[in-house]
């Protein structure tokens, strides 16, 4: 992308995120002091006595897990989506070559890292997802909603899946081994 900071691309986002979908959110109000407009004051429009306001979802330049945030450099490609996860689903295990921005509308999801962290995103939050491997969970009984944005580069894809683990072969009783024979247990990459 073309020398945006990051805090300018995400503040645009969040004020984007909010007024176009008009969802109130757990955040600090941010006044109009803000710097991230090229000297422009915060969109300020009185008409009728109605004023336009802005309030702050995210800044930051690391991903979820502390990972410094880096931008792509191929040609830039936005995905934004709506991402439903009903309870009791599991999103299978990925992780993000790109930035994801997450503001979450309805429900709580929590996030399995495996650094070991695990956290539970709610509703009016907004974060950047973790860079490494997670996986996430609706451990609820309601549906997860939440706006996804990925500020990518055509080719790349929004997540990958770690490769496949190798799955156990049962044996027959008559091709086990005595316990002399038996090596010693490994634990499942994970």
């Amino acid at each position: 992308m073309k020398s945006v900071s990051v805090t300018r691309l995400l503040g645009g986002i969040a004020v984007a995120a909010l007024l176009t979908l008009s969802v109130g959110a757990r955040a600090h109000e941010t006044g109009h002091d803000d710097d991230h407009h090229d000297g422009h004051q915060g969109a300020q429009v009185a008409q009728g006595g109605l004023t336009a306001t802005s309030t702050l979802l995210l800044e930051t330049s690391v991903h979820g897990d502390g990972v410094p945030i880096t931008y792509p450099k191929g040609t830039p490609f936005v995905t934004v989506r709506i991402t439903e996860v009903p309870p009791g689903v599991i999103i299978p295990k990925h992780r993000h070559q790109i930035p994801l921005i997450v503001y979450m509308l309805e429900g709580d999801l929590t996030l399995h890292i495996d650094n070991g962290t695990v956290r539970v995103a709610k509703q009016g939050e907004a974060f950047i997802e973790a860079w490494n491997w997670h996986y996430g969970q609706n451990a609820t009984d309601k549906t997860v909603r939440l706006l996804a944005v990925y500020p990518g580069e055509v080719g790349t894809p929004l997540s990958i899946r770690p490769p496949a683990e190798p799955t156990p072969v049962s044996q027959t009783p008559a091709q086990q081994q005595t316990p002399a024979q038996t090596p010693a247990p490994q634990t499942p990459a994970q």
